[in-house]
């Protein structure tokens, strides 16, 4: 009988390993450099999406090369076909990459890859998501030609009374300023219409609330 319990855990590992190969179907797998090539990414990036998505964090086994299950290479390949940087998302949205980065840091954009100096590439949106923000706040808002006088877009009220894009589309999606309207010369945030007594509320009680400007609010929402 063979004395098992001086096995180490790695020889225990490579034995689960060969044993399951036994029993269970093939995969299609490939390398990380095919994966690489078929997702039109670098290695960098690649290793970061399989680590962030949780596929770089199984047990290797040594004298056995890494190999990915096509499969899952073909679902990151789909997502990353259909997603957008932080300039694309600004794009979609009709602003620019500093209130996407905002909406990022407040949690109503959700990057499905992370990016920033520490992984030295791009964050990766799906496009569905940053369109999703667009058709949340525009959900039965009526089409118009112009503002009133006590009116104003949303990104002009944003400039006008110094509240942060990202924190007034914050309280549009929650319900605590209103939107009346969405200008028929522009689907983007830009045509989304609001009062300026609502808009002035909003900034109000974040300072009341937070003892800083929203501005402020943001700023420390990004470094959290």
């Amino acid at each position: 009988m063979t004395d098992t319990l001086a096995l180490s855990e790695e020889e225990w590992l490579a034995r689960l390993v060969r044993a399951r190969a036994k029993v269970l179907p093939p995969t299609s797998t490939c390398t990380l450099k095919e994966a690489t090539a078929q997702c039109g990414v670098t290695i960098l990036v690649m290793r970061d999406i399989l680590e962030q998505r949780g596929l770089l964090s199984r047990a290797k086994v040594r004298g056995m090369a890494f190999r990915i299950p096509e499969a899952e290479v073909r679902a990151i390949e789909a997502v990353m076909r259909d997603s957008v940087d932080v300039d694309g998302a600004a794009a979609l949205l009709g602003t620019t990459w500093k209130v996407v980065k905002d909406l990022t840091a407040l949690g109503i954009l959700k990057p499905w890859i992370t990016g920033g100096r520490a992984t030295k590439h791009a964050y990766v949106f799906p496009r569905a998501d940053v369109k999703g923000v667009l058709d949340r706040l525009s959900v039965g808002l009526s089409e118009r030609l112009c503002v009133e006088v006590d009116e104003a877009t949303l990104t002009g009220a944003a400039h006008a009374y110094a509240v942060p894009l990202a924190v007034l589309i914050r309280e549009a999606l929650v319900g605590q300023l209103g939107l009346h309207g969405q200008l028929e010369t522009d689907g983007g945030l830009q045509g989304l219409v609001v009062r300026r007594v609502e808009v002035l509320a909003v900034r109000r009680r974040l300072r009341s609330a937070h003892g800083r400007t929203p501005a402020h609010f943001v700023a420390c929402e990004r470094r959290a």
